[in-house]
């Protein structure tokens, strides 16, 4: 068993400082590697953008990454958990919706779609086929989306990329590029699973590129 498929491992990993989000983030992009876009948007008066994309060897580690940081943060932010957490410290899902639960949270809720969502991507990490596997974390983002991608307050959303080129597309649609010419990404992100050089190139922008 990989140890990143543990809480364990991701709760040593968001405790280090300087940690990037994403220990998979420097690996070599083949046909295999899939990419999840995550984008917080802060509520008013602040109306802040962060968006990022993260790349994985598989499907196995995007689901390994958003079972145990990328849902659990959303919903952390959700729930208002920096409030009554115990000194920020890093926490699973299933921790998370308890408290809230302890805590009467006004969004209690969203408590059940939150687990039936943390479901559906902890059933896909135990299918060893990763097309099935692939449609259990689809159908977990439509929900999450369909609930959070547009709210009053917070705007949460979560998307899966299956090849190089559908993330590519999206990366130039919202934003520069990280400054390079958008003609020469496009070049990059095309040789991107067949020419070395290309290759590192696009695990550049992806290092450097973000929504903010």
């Amino acid at each position: 068993m990989a140890v990143w498929s543990q809480f364990n491992y991701w709760n040593k990993f968001m405790s280090k400082e300087g940690h990037d989000w994403n220990p998979f983030q420097g690996r070599r992009v083949t046909e295999d590697s899939v990419f999840i876009y995550a984008e917080t948007t802060a509520p008013l008066p602040c109306c802040a953008t962060s968006g990022a994309w993260f790349a994985y060897p598989g499907i196995k580690e995007a689901i390994a990454h958003l079972q145990f940081v990328l849902l659990p943060n959303n919903f952390a932010i959700w729930l208002g958990r920096e409030g009554w957490g115990e000194n920020g410290s890093w926490a699973d899902t299933e921790t998370i919706l308890a408290d809230a639960r302890a805590q009467d949270c006004p969004y209690a809720a969203d408590i059940p779609l939150m687990a039936r969502i943390a479901c559906l991507v902890t059933e896909a990490a135990k299918v060893e086929d990763a097309p099935t596997a692939m449609k259990s974390v689809e159908k977990a983002l439509r929900l999450f989306n369909g609930r959070w991608g547009h709210t009053p307050t917070w705007d949460l959303q979560l998307k899966l990329f299956k090849t190089v080129a559908s993330v590519s597309k999206d990366i130039a649609k919202r934003n520069n590029c990280a400054d390079i010419d958008p003609q020469e990404f496009r070049k990059i992100a095309g040789d991107a699973l067949v020419d070395p050089k290309a290759e590192k190139a696009f695990r550049t922008v992806l290092a450097e590129v973000g929504v903010g």
